[in-house]
């Protein structure tokens, strides 16, 4: 949209990007506090997609499944404790500056808080690297409210066959501009979802370590 300023808010590390912190004047305690919060929203919003997710294994055709519902009770009430303790941090005014200028980069750093249906879709037979690392192919569907879906294909590694990365291992594409409560879709503003976004832990190892192609979907109101 043109003339529209964006700030991320999460950078890929999962911490404060910095130029947020620096347009909003944060103090080295608030980021410290903010930072908090975000790791425990993070770490919260995982484990509830764990505790949901299913698995089918498909030996026939060598694959494997895991499907993680979508969980609109659990990321909402997620979402509202943390942008409840980013108001309290920050104080009206500064809160106010903070959801003008960053639009939906809270809500895309975290998936869209459980919003979408989410099936993984990893091929057992892996592909080997000329250095003789193999990797696994990882495809990843999602459906949102308001008939609205998105698919991304991407590899993975075996982190027991060595390095080990990150603890989460598949991204989860932004639903877009959808109320929470409804679950209707409001708008047409298309996007496409950034390449650092992480959902739930894969299990039996795999470490995700690159995103192919996306469909762009609908954005999504805040509130």
């Amino acid at each position: 949209m043109q003339g529209k300023v964006s700030v991320q808010v999460v950078a890929y590390n999962g911490k404060l990007n910095g130029d947020f912190i620096k347009i909003l004047g944060l103090t080295e305690g608030e980021v410290s506090v903010l930072n908090q919060q975000l790791k425990e929203a993070k770490s919260r919003l995982d484990q509830a997609s764990i505790n949901a997710a299913t698995t089918n294994m498909d030996s026939e055709n060598g694959r494997f499944t895991v499907h993680v519902p979508a969980m609109p009770t659990e990321g909402g009430q997620i979402r509202d404790q943390l942008l409840q303790s980013f108001s309290g941090i920050l104080g009206q005014e500064r809160y106010g500056a903070m959801i003008a200028l960053t639009g939906e980069s809270l809500d895309g750093a975290f998936q869209q808080f459980g919003l979408a249906d989410t099936t993984y879709e990893l091929s057992l037979a892996p592909t080997v690297q000329m250095n003789g690392e193999p990797v696994y192919e990882i495809k990843q569907s999602n459906r949102y409210p308001g008939n609205n879906s998105s698919t991304s294909n991407s590899t993975g590694k075996d982190r027991r066959s060595g390095e080990m990365g990150s603890e989460t291992a598949a991204l989860r594409q932004p639903p877009g501009h959808l109320d929470r409560r409804e679950g209707t879709r409001h708008g047409r503003s298309h996007v496409t979802a950034p390449h650092h976004q992480r959902g739930c832990e894969l299990p039996s190892a795999i470490e995700r370590s690159s995103a192919g192609t996306r469909e762009a979907i609908p954005q999504r109101s805040r509130h």
